[in-house]
């Protein structure tokens, strides 16, 4: 588990379809998530800094009729996320996390959104798309929850 920062590597694409975005025109995500092989990034396309990202994960094994709920002791953080730069937030293995519902805890310190968490939807083998959290309509993606942190 080590932290990357990167500049300029990755392209919002609405669709999971190949071809033309067709979503080009519409809204456009000011925080989302995108896997690029076994790697998570976490992308700011906002035109402001993240002074602070952490991220951690959880999720659940079921076995029978019992279900195990885990959670990660490690942490990736990260202090003044540019616009542009993506940050890994976690890190899947192909293999074994495939028997697991994997979900991602977020927390982000902005100017532009306040102090939250975001937690991305459990999903079997983590995720495996581009997701989108915060659009810039100020809506929330798709089966993400966000909570509000007084500090």
């Amino acid at each position: 588990m080590e932290n990357r920062i990167v500049d300029n590597n990755f392209n919002w694409f609405a669709s999971k379809f190949p071809g033309s975005n067709l979503r080009q025109d519409g809204p456009i995500p000011w925080l989302w998530l995108c896997r690029h092989g076994e790697e998570l990034y976490l992308v700011n396309s906002s035109s402001e800094m993240i002074d602070e990202v952490s991220a951690s994960n959880g999720g659940m094994q079921t076995v029978d009729d019992v279900a195990v709920w885990l959670e990660s002791k490690s942490r990736y953080i990260y202090n003044n996320v540019e616009p542009n730069q993506a940050v890994k937030v976690n890190e899947y293995d192909g293999f074994y996390d495939l028997d697991f519902l994997i979900q991602v805890y977020i927390r982000i310190r902005s100017d532009l959104l306040g102090h939250m968490e975001l937690r991305t939807p459990l999903s079997k083998g983590g995720l495996k798309r581009n997701t989108a959290l915060i659009w810039n309509e100020g809506k929330l993606g798709k089966d993400v929850q966000a909570e509000n942190i007084s500090s």
